[in-house]
């Protein structure tokens, strides 16, 4: 069970390089990197990525998912942009450049005459389903997040923001290309009882986002703060049989304290490993 946590890919290597050795020097040997649609519309992304992966390699360590470019959700599903939707399919691409067994994707909702389910569902079909034949062709997986409705926006519903509409996605695509990426912080922000949520999604988890927060916003703070009890959480990702990242999702710090705010990072998911383990003892 690896303790990961995501870095910015950026669009300078020289930064990213700086990035990665404060992640390593806190303990961490497994990131996760988000792919900005700048990076992944880059016209010598390969090189790029190429860069990445050799870095990755030089400093002991291993890239098991990305982040892919999103549209913004306010921009409704039927309404599509060729540059963002070639950015989308190249992170797809980049994921398996790096190694990563999965690039995360969020779902995106019909919301141009109020919220529709339906609607969302095929939209979501017709955009995964090439994303899926690149993972297939390149060696990846998709991993679909579940959005949240954000307190700050309580008018406006989200396609995965209800569970079953993450099965009934996965479920759809009968392949072992698709999966779920469970974002703690955000299933807190509906209060959710997530144990019971990770059990009922089974084996579709194939990646996490681990973060807290108050319920207030989606602070993503690192996960022994806020109101989420983590032992649970790890316990029944473990009754899954889930076996992949840790992959904390955080907000950054300014870049004076960032060695230091890792060490805590990796302190925490090294307890959320203890968790999981069930080895614990607080």
């Amino acid at each position: 069970m690896n303790r990961s946590i995501t870095i910015e890919a950026f669009n300078d290597i020289e930064r990213f390089k700086k990035e990665l050795g404060w992640v390593k020097d806190a303990g961490f040997r497994t990131v996760g990197l988000l792919m900005w649609t700048n990076t992944c519309a880059r016209e010598d992304i390969a090189d790029y990525m190429k860069a990445i992966k050799e870095e990755l390699d030089r400093q002991g360590m291993r890239c098991m998912q990305t982040h892919l470019p999103c549209y913004s959700f306010f921009q409704s599903s039927e309404t599509t942009d060729e540059f963002m939707d070639r950015a989308i399919d190249n992170g797809v691409k980049a994921a398996a450049m790096v190694g990563a067994d999965w690039a995360v994707y969020h779902p995106r909702t019909a919301v141009s005459s109020g919220y529709d389910w339906r609607l969302s569902f095929e939209h979501n079909k017709e955009a995964l389903k090439p994303l899926l034949e690149t993972a297939e062709k390149w060696g990846t997986g998709v991993a679909v997040e579940n959005i949240p409705i954000f307190p700050d926006c309580p008018r406006h519903r989200w396609y995965s923001s209800d569970p079953d509409d993450l099965c009934e996605i996965v479920d759809y695509f009968e392949s072992d290309r698709i999966g779920i990426c469970w974002d703690t912080g955000h299933a807190n922000l509906m209060s959710f009882d997530q144990p019971k949520v990770i059990r009922q999604l089974g084996k579709r988890i194939k990646a996490t986002h681990i973060s807290s927060n108050y319920k207030e916003q989606d602070w993503h703070l690192p996960p022994l703060f806020g109101y989420i009890d983590m032992q649970k959480i790890m316990e029944a990702l473990r009754d899954t049989g889930y076996d992949r990242d840790l992959n904390l999702e955080l907000t950054n710090v300014i870049e004076r304290a960032r060695a230091n705010y890792y060490r805590l990072c990796f302190d925490s998911a090294t307890i959320l490993q203890e968790m999981f383990q069930g080895t614990y003892e607080g």
